[in-house]
């Protein structure tokens, strides 16, 4: 097992009934899967979701007497951090790794270890070359992805919410800027919606500072925010600083108008750890991860904040979004 660290720590339990640790059993286990998570900071969000994994590989039926879950839980800024943790791991690499962002995926993909993998994407896995296709990975690894073409369809949301909104900035990082599936949908959506878009490249809050203080983007009527490097690492202070704008908001993740944004419009995948439970039971049994499908949203949610709806005429949805909403979160307007 690996040494714990300032900059990781790999954990291991047995899985035993009830979720308690048995560092015996573990040393007996037959299998090992790394659940590996890595941030630049925060440590308890990758040790909740470890545990939710454990609980739905318990679910899944596997049998808890030959299988070993560990925790691989990478903090620090960059990548050097991932890299000494993976180099460490691959002198004794898993039967199985749980690579749980696109991060986390790229960073194993650079080490010399060759074993079956778990992930989850945001951008296009096929796009991006990570599997041959979804119906059939072509490659050792498997999971699920919350990607789904529905740019055209946040905007969408978004005009349907709020008609007279016409100029909008999209809050983009490198990726986006330049995947030409996200530059054909804004582009469809421009063209059927009559709306303009503008792109503002933001990697990190303090370039979303600067983008939100230019002349340019105080001409925009609303934002929208896809799912990004910027919303992944910093997703509170993203919410703030756009929800200081008093303007229409879109967001692809109904977390952030849970949290103060006006609008979101998401792709949901029910279950994401049973997914990687049922995936890891096949692989266990001898199915290789090259045969499993990608799992991907089969339902969507619509989200609408009516927080400041009553001091901001801008913000004030339109009675079609309303009845259109999954979830309305705020105070209602009298």
């Amino acid at each position: 097992m690996l040494a714990a660290c300032a900059a990781f720590v790999l954990a291991a339990c047995s899985v035993p009934e009830g979720g308690g640790s048995d560092a015996g059993a573990a040393s007996k286990a037959v299998r090992r899967v790394v659940y590996f998570v890595a941030s630049d900071k925060d440590r308890e969000t990758g040790m909740r979701d470890f545990r939710e994994f454990t609980r739905a590989v318990q679910r899944a039926g596997i049998d808890t007497k030959d299988v070993s879950l560990e925790l691989l839980n990478v903090v620090g800024p960059g990548a050097e951090p991932a890299r000494r943790a993976l180099a460490e791991l691959a002198r004794r690499p898993p039967d199985v790794l749980v690579a749980t962002s696109q991060f986390c995926l790229e960073a194993v993909l650079h080490t010399p270890m060759h074993v079956p993998i778990l992930f989850l994407s945001h951008p296009d896995p096929v796009a991006l070359g990570d599997v041959v296709s979804l119906a059939r990975p072509g490659v050792d690894r498997t999971g699920f992805t919350f990607f789904s073409p529905v740019t055209a369809k946040h905007l969408e949301t978004l005009h349907d919410g709020f008609p007279s909104v016409r100029r909008v900035g999209a809050v983009v990082d490198a990726y986006l800027m330049g995947a030409k599936w996200f530059t054909d949908d804004v582009h469809l959506a421009e063209a059927s919606l009559g709306l303009e878009v503008t792109m503002f490249a933001a990697g990190n809050v303090a370039a979303l500072r600067r983008v939100l203080a230019t002349a340019q983007a105080a001409r925009m009527d609303a934002w929208y925010v896809p799912v990004s490097e910027i919303t992944s690492d910093d997703p509170d202070q993203v919410i703030a600083l756009m929800h200081a704008l008093n303007k229409p908001i879109v967001y692809s993740r109904v977390s952030a108008v849970l949290k103060g944004g006006t609008i979101a419009y998401e792709a949901r995948l029910e279950d994401p750890f049973g997914i990687w439970a049922r995936q890891l039971r096949l692989i266990l049994a001898g199915v290789s991860a090259a045969s499993i499908p990608v799992e991907q949203p089969q339902s969507f949610e619509i989200a609408v904040n009516l927080d400041g709806s009553r001091e901001h005429r801008a913000l004030r949805p339109s009675k079609a979004i309303l009845k259109r909403a999954t979830r309305i979160a705020g105070a209602p307007e009298n």
